[in-house]
């Protein structure tokens, strides 16, 4: 699809592209893939709320058949029967290029067991016990694909944000290490002109490796060298450094501290507390360094990395999950708090089981950062918070607890997370309560253990889980940047929401576009917000901050394709030359130019060509309701009831037009015989569909061989 999109800003210049890798670190909805059991009604059924409630792509939305309907499946069968089955998916529908995260719906297998890739490990550890998380084996993708036991390793999550001093450790390969080495024995020596030069070599080799810049600025510094030392720590700047606290507390700069072009630089920086690895934007095109370091283009041999997809379960319904209905309240609790900026407070339980205990390390330096942003933090001495009306996150530690009792209550978009061994374990009895009591409570995503895992930190989210999504952060990203070794983690909620996001979520004008073939589609983005600039220099706290961003860069997808973007202006023309005629919908990406890329996503119908080229009717045989629209919208959608028996359908296409198909999302629900032409009828059983909001479209080849798509026809399932 990316063929078509020939794009001119305000019909004057061409619009240049930026390169891919800057569009896609983030998340927002056309970069999350919905994972269905297609054999499962409740999986059919939370999926069907959780894409219209995001606006999901069609082409993101995956059903899955023959998926095991056991818990606990071997790590081979997780291999050949989902994720496999997944990716191949994700590379046929050409979404490899920007998809971020996978989200499951509800009825899939929760528990792993790996025993059989832990037997590969030359020295068996006794922390690695032998069963994951769907979620966190599809995070880290690469390696469960190829069967590659490090993924249990306490620090495969190069993602992660740990403590400072992790920048500055080795970040290459065998090759270089000598050279690393030297370069540190020649610091220690105070050979300082030494040391710079040979950073300066290693940075040839390992260009995205801003730490290694920032490194050679100072060692320059102490070796005299003033202009370069300037002159390289622009260029860490560029490259990616942001912490202006860790900078600050620097002696080695001391020497420059007076100078105009240093003083400029330190205004570009974060005014950090320098302790903590600055949260940042996801990016699955990039590979992630050991050291932390988000590093783009092509993958080098002397500078290894690893590669992540985002990952999360939507719900669980089954065993010790909740029930549908309260899963789909709890996403749609979670949608709706994006942007919001809510009020209340951040807890830390404090007490002497060990469960809370294990991470007291760095709860006080995470309850610090938090106040320095603005927001309100505090430590409890009970489980739970008593008697509290405004909770923006729990973090907390008890194998058994009852919500209800507390009389507190989470505000729309709160994360909670209770270290307990079997937090995760789904199947019942289980002799401790799981997350899905959190879920219940309003909370937007939790997570827990899918088996024994000991009281390990590096396996659970740590104290900086609530400073990452507070900064504006994604559920997934939060998640994700607070867990070293997230091997037996099952993360649950909705991974878009973020409710302190700073996003520029501008107004754009969604009304249906009707444009003939060759016909301009024209943008006119809001130009409203701050510059992140502006943003930082702004005398109130960043938690305080409740001003949208501006829109700094603009994206485009058409049906879900593959982004295309640049810098955003008043008008962007777009010609979708070579577009076919039909339905067709173009996402709109506004992105901030900020470390985490805030974005938010507009979705702008299309219809190109006659109007009647292709209709897809509903009959109104069988509904619930006798009052619904007579044409049913995604806001007026005819209601019939699972119980109603199947549900007509019929496709009227233009003269000549063949293979009439029926779909619902990207799915082929029916499709008429090779014989028939111009229109067709079918039933459908609803719960083929699942419950709730359902969209679908007809589709079929006209005469002159084009594939047309109607527009949606919208319907809700009741039971």
């Amino acid at each position: 699809m990316a063929r078509y999109l020939v794009s001119a800003i305000a019909g004057v210049v061409a619009w240049a592209c930026f390169p891919l890798t800057l569009a896609i670190a983030g998340l927002t909805a056309s970069e999350v893939v919905v994972v269905v059991n297609g054999d499962s009604l409740d999986s059919r059924t939370i999926a069907n709320h959780y894409v219209k409630l995001r606006s999901i792509p069609d082409v993101n939305v995956i059903v899955l058949g023959d998926v095991p309907s056991s818990e606990t499946i071997t790590v081979d069968e997780f291999r050949e029967k989902i994720l496999k089955p997944l990716l191949n998916q994700i590379n046929q529908r050409g979404l490899a290029s920007h998809v971020q995260c996978i989200a499951y719906s509800a009825d899939f297998p929760t528990a792993i067991q790996i025993d059989k890739d832990l037997a590969k490990l030359k020295e068996k550890l006794e922390i690695l016990t032998p069963i994951g998380s769907i979620t966190s084996l599809t995070y880290t993708y690469e390696l469960t694909a190829a069967g590659n036991p490090s993924y249990a390793m306490p620090e495969i999550n190069f993602y992660s944000r740990q403590s400072m001093k992790r920048y500055f450790t080795y970040p290459g390969s065998a090759e270089s290490e000598e050279q690393w080495i030297s370069i540190q024995k020649l610091s220690s020596r105070r050979r300082h002109n030494e040391a710079y030069k040979q950073l300066l070599e290693l940075i040839k080799k390992m260009p995205n490796q801003y730490p290694l810049r920032y490194l050679a600025a100072a060692e320059a510094c102490l070796a005299l060298e003033p202009e370069a030392s300037v002159q390289l720590l622009e260029s860490a700047i560029q490259a990616g450094w942001s912490s202006g606290g860790y900078l600050k507390s620097d002696d080695r700069f001391k020497k420059l501290r007076d100078r105009d072009d240093f003083q400029l630089l330190e205004i570009l920086l974060d005014n950090d507390s320098g302790k903590w690895q600055p949260t940042i934007g996801f990016n699955n095109r990039a590979q992630w360094a050991p050291n932390g370091v988000r590093m783009l283009g092509p993958a080098r041999p002397d500078h290894p990395g690893s590669r992540y997809l985002l990952s999360v379960m939507l719900a669980v319904t089954r065993g010790g999950g909740t029930t549908v209905k309260q899963a789909i309240d709890a996403l749609t609790r979670a949608a709706q708090a994006d942007f919001t900026h809510p009020d209340g407070t951040f807890y830390y339980s404090d007490t002497t089981d060990v469960r809370s205990e294990t991470r007291k390390p760095f709860r006080d330096e995470a309850i610090a950062e938090l106040k320095r942003l603005g927001f309100k933090a505090e430590i409890i001495k009970t489980p739970l918070p008593m008697r509290t009306k405004s909770i923006l996150g729990i973090q907390f530690g008890t194998p058994k607890f009852s919500w209800l009792p507390t009389a507190s209550q989470m505000v729309p978009g709160a994360i909670a997370d209770n270290l307990t061994s079997y937090g995760g374990v789904m199947t019942t009895p289980n002799s401790q309560t799981t997350f899905s009591e959190l879920i219940r409570a309003g909370a937007a995503g939790s997570c827990g253990t899918v088996t024994e895992p000991f009281a390990l930190a590096f396996k659970f989210p740590s104290p900086f889980l609530y400073v990452h999504y507070a900064q504006g952060a994604s559920l997934a990203e939060a998640f994700y940047q607070s867990v070293n070794g997230p091997y037996q983690l099952l993360i649950v909620g909705d991974p878009l929401c973020q409710p302190f996001s700073s996003a520029p979520n501008h107004p754009i004008d969604t009304s249906l576009r009707q444009l003939q073939p060759g016909e301009t589609l024209s943008i006119a983005p809001s130009l409203a917000g701050v510059k992140y600039g502006d943003w930082l220099a702004m005398p109130k706290p960043a938690g305080q901050r409740k001003t949208a961003l501006a829109t700094s860069r603009l994206v485009l997808q058409l049906d879900g394709s593959s982004p295309q973007g640049g810098a955003v202006q008043p008008k962007v023309n777009l010609a979708l030359k070579d577009v076919p005629p039909g339905y067709h919908e173009v996402q709109v990406l506004q992105i901030a130019d900020a470390p985490l890329n805030q974005r938010s996503m507009t979705t702008i119908p299309v219809w190109i060509g006659p109007a009647n080229s292709i209709q897809l009717s509903v009959d109104t045989t069988g509904t619930s309701s006798s009052t619904e629209s007579a044409t049913p919208t995604q806001d007026q959608p005819k209601r019939f009831s699972n119980k109603s028996g199947p549900i007509s359908v019929s496709i009227k296409a233009s003269e000549g037009s063949t293979e009439l198909t029926l779909l619902h999302r990207a799915e082929t629900v029916a499709q008429a015989d090779p014989t028939a032409k111009n229109s067709a009828s079918f039933t459908v059983a609803p719960e083929k569909l699942g419950l709730g909001p359902v969209r679908l479209q007809a589709r079929a080849k006209t005469a002159d061989g084009v594939t047309i798509t109607s527009q949606p026809v919208w319907i809700e399932v009741t039971p």
